[in-house]
């Protein structure tokens, strides 16, 4: 079962790729302090792209230079796959959670680029955990919101799309989603800093920033 494959992240107090290297959000001077100081995030984008940037301004070249040399280390996706991510766990919170036309979206892809197979879904049940604040937690109620919502989604695009090839791709190691959204030929983001970040980084690899 597909749904199956979806990885949950209960704990995600400072990997957050988004926030930290775009200075925004709760907490993001803090996380981004643990994590050049905390020896578990040794070998991660974020932490190599920090140690030489430090907290200066964003600076895309260095970072995309970064994410490139794991282009070679983690998979990424062939060329008639569309990868769409999906902003799951703990902005179950928000109006805006899961509420895009997938359908539509799907639609209007494919009639542009009609070489597309497969789609894949890039979900991960993440939870921030900000306990000062009460934030980002984890919780039963939550987690069965997200999977019931979500479950939904797949099953009406599956319904739909019934010559196209889904799966999952889903990792407690976000470094390996980013790479995978960045370099993949077809590419749907969400609502968040994470798909912002991916955006951003594929328009550069494009040559449109």
């Amino acid at each position: 079962m597909l749904l199956s494959k979806i990885v949950t992240v209960k704990d995600n107090c400072d990997y957050r790729l988004g926030d930290v290297i775009l200075k925004k959000g709760f907490k993001w001077e803090e996380s981004l302090e643990n994590v050049l100081n905390n020896p578990i995030y040794n070998n991660t984008i974020l932490k190599q792209y920090l140690e030489i940037v430090q907290k200066q301004q964003f600076n895309i070249d260095i970072l995309y230079k970064t994410c490139e040399t794991y282009k070679y280390v983690y998979e990424i996706p062939n060329e008639k796959t569309l990868v769409i991510h999906v902003r799951a766990g703990d902005v179950c919170v928000h109006k805006w959670f899961m509420t895009k036309n997938y359908i539509d979206l799907i639609k209007r892809y494919l009639n542009t680029n009609n070489t597309v197979e497969n789609i894949v879904f890039v979900i991960t049940f993440s939870y921030g955990e900000y306990k000062e604040r009460n934030l980002w937690m984890y919780s039963e109620e939550k987690q069965k919101q997200n999977i019931n919502t979500f479950t939904n989604i797949l099953n009406a695009c599956i319904k739909e799309f019934p010559n196209i090839i889904f799966d999952i791709y889903s990792n407690e190691n976000i470094d390996k989603d980013l790479i995978y959204c960045i370099f993949s030929t077809h590419f749907i983001g969400d609502v968040g800093g994470f798909s912002n970040l991916i955006n951003i980084l594929r328009m550069y690899k494009n040559n449109i920033l």
